[in-house]
């Protein structure tokens, strides 16, 4: 739950520091990803203009900082379409934006956090997305493959206990929840796990 939380407070700060005016109001902000506040009435649609898969956006944010991608989810806010990542680098998580049209990477420096000051669950979830067999980029072209939609989110959450890939793909004007296992690949629906 502790790792859940902590989840939802890092998405709402890289969708803070990612907005180029951040203003207040409910309406500003559409999240399209991990932990997004009401799945049923996201709009997909919105994701068909995007001209970068998350596979590109994950390898993009790779070679700019040089780090591990933990967690990356598609945000749009007011007109703009972006990927927001959670990157690990040495002792620190980083928090990263990837234009979803332009493939353009900005990093904020000002949010950099310290691996010492995160919890517990949290730290859990950063070893696992570290010591994957299966990386982030590999489950997403998994998941694609195997469902045939466009994955739009995905990162490691603790469910029944067990930490796996919790990864949300957009199919025509769907959203699609899949779990996968990060060491064996191993794909399921988040229904089937106790």
């Amino acid at each position: 739950m502790k790792a859940i939380l902590f989840s939802v407070s890092l998405i709402f700060i890289i969708t803070s520091f990612c907005s180029p005016s951040v203003r207040a109001g409910p309406s500003t902000v559409r999240y399209v990803g991990l932990n997004a506040p009401d799945e049923e009435s996201m709009d997909t649609r919105r994701f068909a203009l995007v001209r970068i898969s998350i596979i590109q956006a994950i390898s993009c944010v790779g070679r700019s900082t040089g780090g591990t991608v933990l967690e990356i989810g598609f945000v749009v806010r007011d007109r703009s379409r972006y990927y927001s990542a959670i990157v690990s680098l040495g002792h620190q998580l980083r928090y990263a934006r990837v234009d979803a049209t332009t493939s353009v990477v900005t990093v904020n420096h000002k949010r950099d956090v310290g691996l010492s000051k995160l919890t517990e669950g949290a730290l859990r979830d950063v070893d696992v997305a570290r010591s994957a067999k299966i990386k982030i980029e590999q489950a997403a072209e998994r998941v694609e493959k195997a469902i045939g939609g466009h994955v739009i989110s995905l990162g490691v959450e603790e469910l029944g206990g067990i930490p796996q890939y919790y990864i949300q793909s957009v199919i025509g004007l769907h959203l699609r929840a899949s779990i996968m296992n990060p060491n064996s690949g191993e794909l399921s629906s988040p229904q089937s796990i106790g």
